[in-house]
C-alpha cells in the first residue's frame, strides 16, 4: 500500500494524502480538512466504507483504528490514480469529496451522522485541550 502511494506522489496525482491510525477515519478526515488553513469541507459517504460486517456500529466505523490511507486526487487525476492504486493489487473506494461548503459531514444509511461548521470544528479541534484544563 506504501508504493502505491509513493508512486501516486512521485506521479504528481495527489493533493493531500493522510494514513489511517489514530483515531480512525473520523479522526483522520478531520485533521485533512482542519490542517491546512481551514478553507474546504468534505462530504463523506459511510455507506461507501467497507466494514466487514454490515451491522458495524457507525461509532465503530469512524474510529476504528484500522490502517489504510485517504487520498484526495488531482482535479483529473482520479482514473489514473484508481489506476494506479489497481495495478498494485489495491481496491480503491470512493468515500467521499472535498466541497467548498465550509462544512463536514458525513452520511450513513441515508441520515446525517455529523454536520458541522468548519470554523466550529477547527476551533474545537484547537482549542480542546486548554477548554478541558480549565
Amino acid at each position: 500500500m506504501i508504493y502505491a502511494v509513493i508512486d501516486a506522489i512521485d506521479e504528481g496525482l495527489l493533493a493531500a494524502a493522510h494514513d489511517i491510525s489514530n483515531g480512525g477515519l473520523a479522526a483522520t478526515v478531520m485533521e485533512m480538512a482542519l490542517a491546512r488553513p481551514a478553507r474546504f469541507g468534505f462530504e463523506l459517504n459511510l455507506d461507501c466504507v467497507p466494514s466487514g460486517d454490515l451491522g458495524m456500529r457507525t461509532d465503530k466505523l469512524l474510529f476504528s483504528e484500522s490502517s489504510g490511507f485517504i487520498l484526495e486526487a488531482k482535479p483529473g487525476k482520479e482514473a489514473r490514480l484508481e489506476e494506479l492504486l489497481r495495478s498494485h493489487n489495491l481496491e480503491p473506494m470512493h468515500i467521499g469529496q472535498v466541497t467548498s461548503k465550509r462544512r463536514i459531514k458525513m452520511s450513513r444509511s441515508g441520515e446525517t451522522v455529523a454536520d458541522l461548521d468548519l470554523d466550529e470544528a477547527k476551533a474545537a479541534w484547537t482549542t480542546g485541550l486548554v477548554e478541558a484544563m480549565r
